[in-house]
């Protein structure tokens, strides 16, 4: 009956949203409002902090996930997404927005894994965080916030999970 370790051929089956683990918690609408708000705030605090070490670190991730995407090394970019927003966290300066992504952290990372089945759009991330560093390296937090929402809705998209509806 159903049980032990199944491996499957079908990416969009294994993949798929509405099979998500996470779910028995919370649905990927809960997780995609919270993730507008915490990373669209955290990354407006982080564009405010961040040291040129800080950018430049965030600007190797970028590099990095460029290279895993092209190498569509799904593994990688999703760990490297993860990390990305992991970084923007700890620069926020605010201790609360680490330990929630920390503590959260499983949640965050299979809400990035969900869109990486439609291989088409895997270089989309790419560019968004690519958005969001150029308006951290600007100095510009109304810039990184407006950019963090799109990415975080665009991702919730890529996933199934209209949240245009859900936010202004």
């Amino acid at each position: 009956m159903h049980r032990g370790t199944f491996v499957t051929n079908d990416v969009e089956t294994a993949l798929d949203p509405a099979r998500c683990r996470f779910q028995q918690r919370y649905s990927p609408i809960e997780v995609y409002q919270s993730r507008f708000v915490v990373d669209g705030y955290a990354v407006k605090l982080a564009t405010l902090r961040a040291a040129n070490r800080d950018v430049a670190s965030l600007r190797r991730n970028l590099e990095r996930f460029k290279q895993a995407v092209r190498d569509e090394d799904l593994a990688a970019s999703s760990r490297l997404d993860f990390e990305f927003h992991r970084q923007i966290m700890h620069l926020s300066g605010n201790r609360m927005f680490t330990a929630v992504h920390e503590t959260y952290g499983a949640v965050m990372l299979e809400s990035q894994r969900l869109p990486l089945y439609r291989r088409e759009q895997l270089w989309e991330p790419v560019i968004e965080h690519q958005n969001v560093l150029r308006a951290i390296e600007k100095r510009d937090p109304d810039g990184a916030l407006y950019f963090m929402h799109m990415h975080i809705v665009r991702a919730a998209g890529r996933a199934g999970v209209k949240l245009t509806d859900q936010v202004g």
